[in-house]
Parts: structure tokens; sequence; C-alpha cells
């Protein structure tokens, strides 16, 4: 577990999660193997604009993906998001716990789909760091 969030730098540190969720955000389309992908911390919530911050609840991080459209999705909620030891791709603490995604309706999608919402809009974990002495409190007492 990781027990403190790192200072907010202009990088920031590549983050990864893990899980079987949904690949297909309209057909719910579930893997045939663990899917991995990669986010970056981001201060505020993706559905903000320039003109209305809304900044990321100290008891949440927010994220943004590396790879345009990877999102958490159904499925997902309760899988890891981890930090990276230095320079590799090994998982060195888990650093949060997928809460949800939020969604949107896409404007280009086929007239059939249209009025569904889709994993596009962020996705949001549960910060470990914000809760790390709850959590080794009650394990300590399991």
């Amino acid at each position: 577990m990781c027990e403190h969030r790192p200072p907010y730098t202009p990088v920031r540190p590549l983050l990864g999660t893990c899980g079987m969720g949904t690949v297909h955000r309209v057909l719910f389309t579930i893997p045939a193997q663990l899917q991995e992908t990669y986010f970056r911390e981001t201060m505020v919530r993706s559905d903000s604009n320039p003109f209305d911050f809304r900044w990321c609840p100290s008891d949440f991080i927010c994220v943004d993906a590396v790879t345009e459209g990877s999102s958490i999705c159904h499925f997902d909620d309760g899988g890891p998001l981890y930090t990276f030891k230095c320079g590799t791709r090994i998982p060195d603490c888990v650093y949060g716990v997928a809460s949800y995604a939020e969604m949107k309706e896409e404007i280009e999608v086929p007239a059939n789909q249209r009025g569904r919402k889709h994993c596009n809009a962020g996705s949001y974990f549960s910060s470990v760091p914000h809760h790390y002495h709850w959590i080794a409190r009650t394990m300590l007492e399991g």
C-alpha cells in the first residue's frame, strides 16, 4: 500500500491499473485475459473546463488516460491503481482502488446506439494514501 501521495509536479508519474471489465463501451464485451492500461494523476476532474474547474476531491485520485479513450469501465470497480518502481513497469504499491468511471453520450455513434452513455468521461479511484491509517488499522484488527 502506498502510504503517501507524491508531491504534485508538472510531469506526473505513470500509474497503472488492470482488470477484467468491459473493453467495448457499447457492447459490454468482456476480455478473455486481464487488461492493463496507464494513467497520469490530475488535480482536476476530467469534466472540468477552463472556465469552471472541478477540483479532484482529496479522498479520490482523478486520472487522465495515457492512451486516448482508455478508462476503467463496467466490472472494473475494486481493481488496483498502482505506482511503478522507478524507470520500470514493475508495480510498486497500491495507490488507489477503482471506484467509478464517468460517462457521457457520444455524438458519433450509430443511430441505434444514441442515448447510451459510455465510460469516456474520466476514471476515478479511492485514494489509498488518504485512507491508509484506517486500512492499516482494519487489517491489524482483522
